[in-house]
């Protein structure tokens, strides 16, 4: 696998945890503010990371999680999951 490919994949992943974290966040009813909030990450990190362009550390993975009522682990096997998909590759590219 060249260096290129795995610049894809590792976006391709940023790109789902983001989104997973937004998912969690809005089925929740909350707002980035309010995720901030809780977290103690700030807001405009908050809406980087979920847009995939951030790589966070485990201890703001697991903030958010508290914040968003699920385990940490959880938070990575939603992202995944959703890496892995064909319809999410499809969307993202």
């Amino acid at each position: 696998m060249s260096k290129q490919d795995n610049r894809h994949i590792e976006d391709l992943w940023l790109i789902a945890f983001g989104d997973s974290v937004s998912d969690l966040r809005e089925s929740l009813g909350m707002t980035q503010q309010e995720l901030a909030d809780l977290s103690g990450v700030n807001r405009t990190y908050i809406s980087d990371i979920e847009r995939g362009r951030r790589n966070i550390t485990l201890t703001t993975m697991k903030r958010l999680a508290a914040a968003l009522k699920i385990e940490a682990f959880d938070l990575l096997k939603t992202a995944d999951r959703k890496a892995k998909s064909a319809s999410f590759q499809r969307r993202v590219g």
